[in-house]
């Protein structure tokens, strides 16, 4: 995904610079002479200027990745020392009676 979002940005801007594609910007356009180049020679500099996006969003991406996980594993670990100390259990009485006493209403 990174190196679609890259490709795809990097593609846009180099081509609309060359004179391939046009540079829309909302409303406004423009397109510039094409330049006397082949697409052969603005592949090398496509792969070199992709590096850069892609490099930057796949460690965005890791690092939601590592986050996330970082996130579950300190809730787990923080839920299990809250349950242990059994401050979310109901009283016995009590769900003994919830458990008897439910009503139920009839669908109209």
């Amino acid at each position: 995904m990174s190196g679609f979002i890259g490709a795809t940005i990097v593609n846009t801007f180099v081509d609309g610079a060359l004179g391939f594609a046009p540079v829309e910007i909302g409303p406004n356009w423009s397109m510039s002479r094409p330049t006397l180049i082949t697409r052969l020679q603005t592949l090398p500099a496509k792969w070199a200027m992709a590096t850069v996006p892609t490099g930057i969003l796949a460690a965005g991406a890791i690092a939601t990745a590592v986050g996330l996980l970082i996130w579950i594993a300190f809730g787990t670990f923080f839920v299990r020392r809250y349950d242990r100390q059994a401050r979310d259990r109901m009283d016995p009485d009590l769900l003994a009676y919830v458990l008897t006493k439910r009503h139920v209403h009839p669908v109209r």
